[in-house]
C-alpha cells in the first residue's frame, strides 16, 4: 500500500530464509516480486508455495495464471 515494493521483496526474501517451510511466506514473496515486475521469480515462488500447500486452490490458480502469461 505504501508503494515500497523493492523493500517488501527484500523483507519477504529474508522471511523465506527464516521460514522455508511456510507456504504463506512464498505466497507473499511471489506477490511482491510480481508487483516489482520480477515475473519469473514470482512464478518460482508461487510454485514453491503451491507445493508446500497442495490443497490451496488459490495458489494453483495463480500459478496457472502466471504460466499463461
Amino acid at each position: 500500500r505504501m508503494k515500497r515494493v523493492p523493500e517488501s521483496v527484500a523483507v519477504f526474501q529474508w522471511n523465506a530464509k527464516a521460514h522455508p517451510d511456510s507456504a504463506n511466506v512464498y505466497d507473499s514473496l511471489g506477490e511482491a516480486q510480481r508487483a516489482n515486475g520480477q515475473v519469473d521469480l514470482a512464478k518460482a515462488n508461487y510454485r514453491k508455495a503451491a507445493a508446500l500447500a497442495p490443497t490451496d486452490a488459490r495458489l494453483r490458480g495463480i500459478v496457472a495464471e502466471l504460466e499463461a502469461e
